[in-house]
């Protein structure tokens, strides 16, 4: 389990690794269809804290 420094530390129920851009339009597709929508779909960083500028 990947940790940071929040105070929350949930075990996700699943992890993808999508390996191409293809990958993440499927995620995206699915991520719109009925039979999914009471998944809930966060991305994760690298976890170094970096973020893009005008992304605050």
């Amino acid at each position: 389990m990947a940790t940071d420094n929040s105070i929350y530390q949930l075990t996700p129920q699943a992890v993808v690794y999508p390996r191409s851009t293809s990958d993440v339009q499927l995620l995206a597709k699915l991520a719109i269809d009925k039979q999914f929508q009471s998944l809930t779909f966060t991305p994760r960083g690298g976890g170094t804290g970096h973020q893009w500028p005008g992304f605050d």
